[in-house]
This record gives C-alpha cells, sequence and structure tokens, in this order.
C-alpha cells in the first residue's frame, strides 16, 4: 500500500533564537523545542561586538530577537540590527514596552519621572531604529502595568 508523506523545505527547520542567557529566553526555547523545531542560540552580546558578517545555519527559517531592555546595553542593539538587516530571513522582535505611569507625581517623585521618561524615550528610539532597519519584521511586545494609589 502507498503512503503519502510531506515534508517541510527543511527536514529540520531551524529557529534562530538570539537574547541573553535569562529565564524568559529559556521559556521560548522550551516552546520551540516542544513545537518540534531545532533552535539555534546565540548572544546578544557577542553579536553586538562582532564585526564580520553573521553567521546562522542555512536551514534557519526564522530569527527571533529577544530584547530586554534591563539586560541588553542600549547603546549596542544597533549593532545587531546592522547584522540582521543583512539576512535575509524573516525576524520577530520580542521586546518590552513601558508602562504609562499610572500615578500622580509630586516633587518627590522627580526621580522616578525623570528615569521613566528617559526609558520612554530610549524605548521610543529602538522601535524607530528596528523599523528603519528592519521594515518587514514582526513585533510582540509585553507590557507590565504600574499601579499606585
Amino acid at each position: 500500500m502507498s503512503q503519502f508523506k510531506t515534508h517541510l523545505l527543511a527536514e529540520d527547520p531551524v529557529v534562530v533564537l538570539i537574547g541573553h542567557d535569562t529565564f524568559f529566553r529559556s521559556q521560548i526555547e522550551k516552546m520551540l523545542k516542544q513545537q518540534g523545531l531545532s533552535v539555534f542560540l546565540m548572544s546578544s552580546d557577542r553579536i553586538s561586538r562582532e564585526d564580520k558578517p553573521l553567521k546562522i545555519p542555512e536551514d534557519a527559517y526564522k530569527i527571533i530577537w529577544l530584547y530586554e531592555f534591563n539586560k541588553d546595553n542600549s547603546k549596542n542593539y544597533l549593532n545587531i540590527l546592522k547584522h540582521l538587516e543583512k539576512i535575509k530571513v524573516p525576524t520577530t522582535i520580542i521586546s518590552s514596552l513601558t508602562s504609562k505611569l499610572m500615578t500622580n507625581l509630586d516633587d518627590s517623585n522627580k526621580n522616578l519621572f525623570e528615569k521613566w521618561k528617559e526609558r520612554s524615550e530610549k524605548q521610543t528610539q529602538f522601535i524607530v531604529d528596528c523599523n528603519y532597519y528592519l521594515p518587514k519584521a514582526n513585533f510582540i511586545f509585553g507590557q507590565n502595568l504600574i499601579f499606585s494609589n
């Protein structure tokens, strides 16, 4: 009896997962592996310092970059974007959004406001830069909400 089997274009599709060695990255890796995908891990730090063209597996069909504002040096993300721009593999960027400040601020909270404002400006620049270098990339944003009475 004959049997019909379908195969993916690549027998073992590979997802390139870029990020720091954090709990979040390990959970994304675990989820991808549960879906039957091979995962090729790359360090954000290593890529941001690399001068040579980025080498990824030939059978990579997607790149996922986890950009964590608390872990990533905001000055180095441009180097990563420049590397990713040269690779013709669909890219998804996962990052967090800074929450709206849901509290009444007075002079005692001025330092909190300044830090929030600085982070919001960096976040905005990050999104603008990502759209410039990777206009076809997909974005996934998470947000923590901060409330105060």
